[in-house]
């Protein structure tokens, strides 16, 4: 049976690349159909945290969950996002 937890692909994909740095577009491609998760999680996390946040944060952060939902009922297969993202 093979391990398909987050972590064992993100080691999996550091050995494969054999490089020092690894761009957000390797780990998108590497998790074909969960990179929308990850990214959703990552703007949810941070709205659902208890602590007092700046006015007008929730709705700066729900923008990006709106669109990946729109792009995720759309049919695609990974998120887009600028290149200038993808490559850091």
């Amino acid at each position: 049976m093979t391990d398909h937890t987050l972590s064992t692909m993100l080691a999996d994909l550091g050995r494969s690349l054999n490089q020092e740095t690894i761009s957000v577009g390797h780990i998108m491609k590497a998790l074909p159909r969960g990179s929308f998760e990850m990214l959703m999680m990552v703007f949810a996390l941070i709205v659902a945290l208890p602590i007092p946040y700046l006015p007008g944060l929730s709705t700066l952060l729900a923008t990006p969950l709106i669109l990946l939902s729109l792009q995720r009922i759309s049919g695609r297969d990974l998120p887009w996002l600028p290149q200038k993202i993808k490559e850091k």
